[in-house]
């Protein structure tokens, strides 16, 4: 609650992943999305709580916002 009365989105989807609750995680992620510009975090975040094939697209858009930067999306494509 105190990570989302400062708008520290990134962090509240880290606390819900952590403490196992992937549907608010994603549900916050996905609202996030609708209402500002994305970046490569937001989609990495959303293809470590998408299962696969769908997350390597995820993971892609990640990696091409950053314009090749963004490394934990590289990571984990490779995985």
């Amino acid at each position: 609650e105190l990570f989302q009365s400062l708008e520290l989105w990134d962090d509240v989807v880290d606390c819900y992943t952590q403490m196992g609750k992937r549907k608010e995680a994603r549900g916050v992620l996905e609202e996030r999305l609708k209402k500002v510009a994305p970046t490569p975090r937001m989609y990495t975040a959303m293809g470590d709580l998408t299962e696969l094939p769908e997350c390597e697209a995820h993971y892609e858009k990640a990696w091409e916002l950053s314009k090749g930067r963004y490394a934990r999306a590289k990571v984990q494509l490779g995985r």
